[in-house]
């Protein structure tokens, strides 16, 4: 039965990063735990799972007493934080008085002893035979490209995303690669955000089926806690490829990720970038104070009237809101350097700058250029330099004619792309 000691230092990083796959209030309580492996040499292996994605990463204990493979329950995050600064924790299984006959993936079967240098817990958890396994699938082809750059990838793409769409395909961010290039793309229909990094090698997602199309697309929660892993494990490099079923697989020294793809369609995302850059655009150079401006002036709109009026005047950035609540203006200076060919005309555009605001935080201090509408009706452009990696972010003005949005394909028909039940939409194994 399963006996080890932890070291909280070494081993917190990595079970707070496959903690963002567990599921909560999930129908399966087991996937509600995390899953700890001791093996015989002193490693451990901690694994996660939502039924969309499955990760296992690997960890160091400091002492493996017996090998063996237990469910850390709900209750573990919060002993552990209490014994952050202990030089370990013991985990220890116990035998139960009565086994059920017949297993339910439901009821806590199992019992741990949890000891600390401040308290002794005794918890009652589930039968790891009931947590999800891995299936090895054969990947078509392979993108290898530094941990940090996808890190940054998802980062600077993730904020876009609409979980809450019908559309499944908008509900995470896609992923191609081409030109040595990896591409995430990700769109919730008024902003879209493309952020590129170099890499080698080559993508062929699952396409699926006439009825039920495969997008290149994976979830943004699968991709968050993926990126959570590789800041707290950073390796030197991670290799991506596609199944032929449709499954992402990402590897790495110590690691193993497995996230489905969604199923839909993704927009034709290129076509929507403007084939000339507008002429009348300022060069950002302090994206976090530009960004506080922006935040202030948020404050003061309502939710029946989101808009700021932006304004590039020379060198100055005026913001002004103007609601039945509020009436607002604030200039702020030496945050931008006017680029445009006329640098005496003024241009302006109406916004809602929360979503100017999620791309700022998502860059951080990296320098941008900002291209205003060349006419109304399309989108402000934010593109950082350089061609070998970078961000390019669209947003579309509240001051638009009609409502625009990338260009889709029609969409699989509800009775097609909406299970009946929560369970129908997950399989058993990632």
């Amino acid at each position: 039965m399963f006996h080890a000691r932890l070291n909280p230092r070494t081993f917190t990083p990595r079970y707070n990063a496959v903690l963002g796959l567990v599921a909560r209030r999930f129908p399966k309580a087991i996937l509600q735990t995390v899953q700890l492996e001791a093996i015989g040499d002193g490693r451990g292996f901690l694994r996660a799972s939502d039924f969309e994605a499955w990760a296992e990463v690997e960890v160091p204990l400091a002492d493996v007493l017996e090998p063996g493979v237990v469910q850390l329950p709900e209750q573990f995050p919060k002993l552990l934080k209490e014994a952050s600064k202990a030089a370990s924790i013991r985990v220890e299984e116990v035998p139960v008085e009565t086994i059920p006959a017949k297993p339910d993936p439901n009821a806590r079967t199992r019992k741990l002893v949890i000891e600390t240098r401040a308290s002794t817990s005794s918890l009652a958890t589930f039968d790891p035979e009931q947590f999800p396994t891995r299936q090895d699938e054969p990947v078509r082809t392979l993108v290898e490209i530094a941990s940090w750059r996808l890190v940054r990838l998802i980062h600077r793409t993730q904020f876009a995303v609409d979980e809450d769409s019908t559309r499944y395909a908008l509900g995470g961010m896609a992923i191609e690669a081409d030109g040595g290039q990896l591409h995430l793309i990700a769109t919730d229909g008024r902003r879209l955000s493309h952020a590129f990094e170099p890499a080698t090698g080559g993508l062929t997602p699952a396409a699926g089926t006439e009825d039920r199309p495969l997008a290149p697309v994976v979830p943004r929660k699968a991709l968050r806690a993926l990126a959570a892993v590789l800041e707290a494990m950073a390796p030197t490099s991670v290799r991506l490829g596609f199944t032929e079923v449709g499954k992402l697989i990402a590897e790495a020294k110590g690691l193993r990720f497995i996230a489905k793809q969604i199923e839909g369609r993704f927009p034709s995302w290129k076509q929507v970038f403007p084939e000339e850059p507008s002429a009348t655009a300022a060069r950002v150079l302090d994206a976090p104070r530009l960004a506080k401006a922006l935040r202030e002036a948020l404050k003061l709109t309502t939710r029946s009237s989101r808009a700021v009026k932006f304004t590039l005047h020379g060198h100055v950035v005026r913001l002004d809101v103007d609601n039945d609540d509020a009436t607002f203006a604030s200039e702020v200076a030496a945050v931008v350097q006017n680029v445009s060919a006329d640098r005496e005309q003024p241009a302006s555009v109406s916004l809602d700058v929360s979503y100017l605001v999620s791309f700022l935080d998502a860059l951080g201090r990296a320098e941008f250029t900002l291209r205003f509408p060349a006419e109304k009706g399309q989108p402000l452009l934010c593109e950082t330099p350089g061609s070998e990696d970078g961000v390019r972010f669209l947003l579309m003005p509240m001051d638009r004619d009609e409502p625009a949005a990338p260009k889709q394909e029609q969409a699989p028909s509800s009775d097609q792309d909406e299970p009946t039940t929560e369970e129908a939409r997950q399989s058993k194994t990632a």
